[in-house]
Formats: structure tokens, sequence, C-alpha cells
């Protein structure tokens, strides 16, 4: 389960509004330590930049440590009527992470092993800064030089802090939902693609494929070799494994399914898309495909909708947009619409259903 940082970013907690507040009065202290006890312009101006290096010195080595990781899972396969179809995944850049592992481990081993080499350095800095501060008679050098002491490692620390907590409050939500909102984009667009692929794919079988003959000595008439095709198709979804040989079957059916169509003197196209066969079924939809009608449409849609089987939904959808395109500035009905609408919501972003039902729907499947 995914959990959003946003609210984190929206609506702060009463802790986050703490951490500005105490922010902004260490602000306030530095203006005012460099106000009152700098010697001259040039002293107040010496501590006023050592307290803003160590602040933003400190921030930065905080924001290093406080980079949250990234837990990112490979593309995964899944299958469908044509086989296995790879997901395609594109992960979120993590070389900000990586740098910032490395930095901190690097960090911290220098200092461990520089660790009796810190003091010296920090009394060079505390003197530097101490001369910057009120004249000898006003303060001492000892007090001036453990006053400094005081400036850089209180900022220092506060810094670190500010830099840590905030990486971790505010920073952390911001990484989390630019990474989700890029990845969901990705993935859109990636599934959208995968769609219209595997719809020329069936465009393309269907293009290359053999009708099935059933009509051995010629003698059938287009209405007895339709009712054959129907039982063809029923044996082949009834008794043929899942996979890319059946549905090479399915195609060559329909297809010769598209090719009788037009021949039929009588066909019941209502009762055909009210039946719960399957055969007779995708007859309808195969009827509609080359003879559109829209005065079927109604009956049309719930057929796609109550349709168990992806294959019979695919061709459903292709003998809806044949029947609307036939229809000039046609509009759907507002109840038909929703119910297409519904019905899209439930597909999945990355099938030919989904792709081809966003064409006709004129949705941004973005």
């Amino acid at each position: 389960m995914m959990i959003s940082l946003k609210p984190i970013i929206n609506n702060p907690k009463p802790s986050s509004k703490i951490l500005n507040w105490v922010a902004l009065g260490v602000l306030c202290i530095g203006i005012l330590i460099a106000f009152f006890f700098g010697a001259s312009m040039s002293g107040k101006a010496t501590i006023f930049m050592w307290m803003f290096a160590c602040l933003l010195a400190s921030s930065v080595i905080g924001f290093l440590f406080g980079i949250p990781k990234i837990l990112q899972t490979p593309a995964k396969f899944g299958t469908d009527e044509a086989g296995t179809v790879p997901s395609y995944q594109q992960l979120v850049n993590s070389n900000l992470t990586e740098i910032s592992d490395w930095l901190t481990k690097i960090i911290v081993g220098l200092g461990l092993v520089n660790l009796t080499k810190i003091p010296p350095y920090l009394y060079s800095a505390a003197k530097v800064l101490g001369s910057g501060l009120s004249t000898p008679q006003l303060m001492s050098a000892e007090l001036a030089l453990a006053f400094s002491y005081g400036i850089i490692i209180g900022f220092c620390c506060f810094g670190f802090l500010f830099g840590y907590i905030s990486t971790r409050t505010y920073l952390a939500g911001l990484f989390s939902d630019a990474d989700q909102n890029t990845l969901r984009a990705l993935t859109e667009s990636a599934n959208e693609t995968a769609g219209q692929a595997q719809s020329a794919l069936r465009k393309a079988e269907l293009a290359l494929s053999n009708p099935l003959d059933i009509n051995d000595n010629n003698s059938l008439t287009p209405e007895e070799q339709l009712g054959k095709l129907i039982v063809a198709y029923n044996h082949i979804r009834g008794t043929m494994p899942s996979g890319n040989a059946r549905t090479s079957k399915a195609v060559e059916t329909i297809k010769a399914m598209f090719l009788l169509s037009r021949q039929l003197k009588k066909f019941d196209v209502e009762g055909a898309l009210k039946s719960t066969d399957d055969g007779i079924r995708i007859s309808g939809f195969a009827y509609l495909y080359t003879n559109p009608n829209y005065k079927y449409i109604g009956a049309l849609v719930d057929a796609i909708i109550k349709d168990p089987t992806n294959f019979g939904q695919y061709w459903g959808i292709q003998a809806l947009r044949s029947v609307v395109d036939s229809e000039q500035n046609a509009n759907l009905d507002i109840v038909l619409k929703n119910k297409l609408v519904t019905y899209y919501e439930t597909l999945r972003s990355d099938t030919d259903r989904k792709w081809e039902l966003a064409k006709i729907l004129k949705i941004d499947s973005k």
C-alpha cells in the first residue's frame, strides 16, 4: 500500500510549525548577535557570514543524511489471450540517493579518522571569528574566543538538525509526490502504447489470417454457414486452452463471419446481441461491424459490457466504432455514454479494449 506524504506538505503538523518558529528565532538571534557584538561593520559582517556559513554547510550535511531511500521493484510480466506481454516500466532516478549514501559514509569515516584534528581546526576558526567581536575594552580575548566557540558549534548543530528534520518532514513528501506523479505519467503513457500495440496486432492478425472454411461442398446457404461458424467458435472457446493458437482460430472464425454478414438476407441483430451464447453474440458483433446500423447501438453497448470474454469485448468495441462512424454528427445518449464510461473505468489501462474505447468516447487516456 502506498502512503502519500502530501498532507504533511499541505497541512503541517504542530511539530513542523514549531520547527519553523525555532528556525526564525535562531536567525533573529544571529542578527542580534552580529548587531550588538560586532566591533565594526566589518566585524558584524564577519560574524553574520560565519553564522550563515555554519548554518548552510551543516544544513547540507543534514540534508544528505535525511534523504529517504527509494524502494523500487523491477517490471513484471503479464499474460493475455494473445500470449505473454512484457510490462513496460521506468524507475525513478536514484542518483541523488546513492550520492547522499556515499557522502554520508565518507563524512562519518573521515570524521572518525580525523577526530583528533578537529579541535585545532575549531580553535583556529573560533580565533578568527573572535577577532570580529567587540573591542577588548568590552570583551576579553578569552570571552570572545568562548563566544566564538558557542556560535560555531551552536549554529552548526542547529543547521544539521534543521537540514535533517526539514528533509524528512517537507522534502521527503515533495520527493514522494514528484516521483509518484512522474511514474504515474510514465506508466499511463506506457500502458496506452501497450494497448495501441495490442490492438494493432489484432488487426494485423485479422488481415493476414484466412477465414475458417466450413462450406466444403459449396451447398450451404449463408445462414447455414453462419450457424456452423457459431458452433465452431463455441467449440474453439470450449475445447482449446487460452493462448495464441485459440486466438488465431477465433480470428479465422470471426473473419469468416465478417465475409458472410454481407450475404445474409435475414438476421436477428437484436436477438443475437441479447443472446447468452458467445458464438451467437459475436456473430451479432460481426454483422454490425460490416452492416452498421445506429438503431442497435443500445443493445450493442449492453452486449459489449456483458460479454465475458476479452476477445468478444474487443470485436464488440470494433463494431461500436463502425456504428458510431456510420452516423454523421452522432452523439451518444447520456445513459449509454455513462454505461460505457463505467465499463471503461473497469478495464486495465494497458489493454487494447481500453485504448479503442478511449478513442470512441474521446477520452484522454492519460
